[in-house]
């Protein structure tokens, strides 16, 4: 068996896109990959504040995105079950935390876990777009509501980004070029 070579249309991020509420701030600049920068403030003992940083591919989204799941507080969940949403939610598939802990009894998966199912989050929210994105996306206290904000802009400023179709392969070796170090803490600055 033979591996076809095939073409696929990624949408680049030309000119930065952003959209903030309040201190809620997520944007997208351009870059050679899909990266994706998230960091989360709760005032919670067990959240804090938590920071990530990938570049995007199926394999660090099998590895390290995969299997981070959705967190809720148990003071929430009688009133969601209520209305019938969380009606699928165990503690085997959600991370569920009280006032000063996690109840699930085999505690987290990753120990950002939290941020890293807000990344996944994330990369659902702008799978809207329709294409595979080459940007990198930065995200602060952001939720669904914020980045279904950023695919509106996006969409509404062609200008904005440019459709690129090339075979797969080559987007495979340009992932295998080194990248200089990444610092973070100049992904969320305001230059």
């Amino acid at each position: 068996m033979r591996k076809l070579s095939k073409s696929r249309t990624y949408l680049a991020i030309r000119q930065p896109v952003t959209v903030s509420d309040g201190e809620k701030r997520v944007n997208i600049i351009p870059s050679r990959f899909f990266r994706m920068t998230y960091d989360i403030a709760f005032e919670h003992p067990c959240i804090s504040l938590q920071q990530r940083s990938l570049k995007i591919t199926a394999e660090t989204f099998r590895r390290e995105l995969a299997s981070a799941r959705t967190f809720g507080f148990l003071r929430d969940v009688e009133r969601l079950k209520a209305i019938g949403l969380a009606r699928g939610g165990s503690l085997d598939n959600a991370i569920v935390i009280d006032d000063e802990q996690i109840l699930n009894p085999d505690g987290l998966r990753f120990p950002d876990e939290f941020v890293r199912h807000k990344i996944l989050d994330a990369i659902g929210d702008l799978s809207l777009i329709g294409y595979p994105l080459l940007g990198h996306v930065r995200a602060y206290k952001a939720g669904h509501d914020i980045n279904h904000q950023l695919v509106e802009k996006i969409l509404a400023n062609p200008h904005c980004w440019q459709l690129l179709e090339f075979p797969e392969e080559h987007l495979q070796e340009a992932l295998r070029v080194p990248l200089p170090d990444f610092s973070p803490e100049l992904a969320l600055s305001r230059a």
